[in-house]
């Protein structure tokens, strides 16, 4: 739930999925979401890497994935 206060703002990963072939990409990608402002991550199919290093990556920059 969220309080007053807080604001959490997500992205459809889905919609850059051009931009994250390759590990390297998926945590440029990641880094620049964090950048503009994002805090979360939709995502939807099945990722060019393993879900471990995706979810990795994420944690890393800290994008929290809220929903598949």
């Amino acid at each position: 739930m969220y309080g007053y206060g807080l604001f959490f703002c997500g992205h459809s990963v889905f919609t850059i999925r051009d931009f994250m072939n390759d590990e390297k990409q998926l945590d440029e990608s990641f880094a620049r979401l964090r950048e503009l402002g994002y805090t979360e991550g939709q995502t939807a199919g099945v990722p060019k890497v393993s879900f471990e290093t995706y979810a990795n990556l994420a944690k890393k920059n800290g994008i929290k994935i809220v929903g598949t």
